[in-house]
């Protein structure tokens, strides 16, 4: 199959970041999946009429690239719609994380109407919920919250999706509230790169996030694989900031780590008179 020569330094940079081996087609899905890349729709819908079969691909980058109107006419089609798929991991994962999420959003609800599993695991993000948090859809995500998404999911690159969310600015606050109002554990150390929510934040030195964090109860001590947050800020941000990280230390409060739980308080009885013990307590 012949493919566009890339001419700009943007559409280089995407292409190697999207880019999806597909080495299973046969020549008969080879023209459907031409037809699909070039938006046509006149010819899918031809080939479909002939007797052509759509593979999971041709549904995946209809998808990811924000083809509502052929993700409609493919979905009740294949025959898996949950199909393992390319990079990022399937159809579903792919509108989620698609470059055009206005368009992308349609596809992304036909596929959760028609039955695709909203936690399905797998690509690079771990599952869709995590796609779109990592790449700030905000309506994306409360589509896939709206439709059963599990906040606490893990795996993917960042290990969760409230991770995910700490690794931007950009819409940060209203999907962490999300995620929280959908009993997102706000300390969840994942398995991916970044550690936990607070950790992340931290280490990207994003000081109103960090207190957005703080303010909802994360927890400064919980150990990750660099440290807890307070660990992570003495030895400086990302972008080695002196001031971000004099203002991060004064956030966490700059002291050492508390071996164990301090007593609770316990008033002192002054006894002035010999024997008042004794004849409160009876001994």
């Amino acid at each position: 199959m012949r493919r566009r020569k890339l001419t700009s330094p943007s559409e280089v940079f995407q292409a190697i970041i999207f880019f999806d081996v597909d080495s299973q087609l046969s020549h008969e899905d080879s023209e459907l999946y031409e037809a699909v890349c070039k938006r046509d729709v006149e010819t899918v819908e031809n080939l479909l009429d002939e007797g052509h079969l759509p593979s999971a691909q041709c549904l995946y980058t209809a998808a990811k690239e924000g083809y509502s109107n052929i993700v409609k006419i493919l979905v009740n089609l294949v025959k898996d719609i949950d199909e393992p798929v390319g990079k990022l991991g399937n159809s579903l994962c792919a509108a989620a994380a698609s470059m055009s999420p206005q368009a992308a959003i349609k596809g992304l609800q036909i596929l959760l109407e028609n039955g695709a599993d909203v936690n399905w695991q797998g690509g690079m993000y771990g599952n869709a919920l995590q796609a779109a948090t990592a790449n700030y859809r905000l309506e994306m995500v409360k589509m896939l919250l709206q439709y059963g998404a599990d906040a606490n999911a893990q795996g993917g690159h960042y290990g969760n999706s409230m991770t995910a969310a700490a690794r931007h600015y950009t819409h940060f606050q209203e999907m962490t509230e999300l995620l929280l109002d959908h009993k997102a554990d706000i300390n969840a150390q994942g398995p991916g790169e970044y550690g936990n929510p607070l950790q992340t934040a931290v280490w990207l030195g994003h000081l109103d996030s960090v207190k957005f964090l703080l303010d909802r109860g994360a927890n400064k001590w919980v150990r990750g694989r660099y440290g807890s947050a307070l660990d992570i800020a003495r030895r400086g941000t990302r972008f080695n900031d002196p001031s971000t990280t004099r203002s991060l230390l004064s956030m966490l409060g700059d002291r050492p780590e508390p071996e164990e739980e301090p007593e609770p308080y316990r008033s002192r009885v002054v006894v002035t008179r010999p024997g008042l013990l004794s004849r409160l307590f009876g001994f």
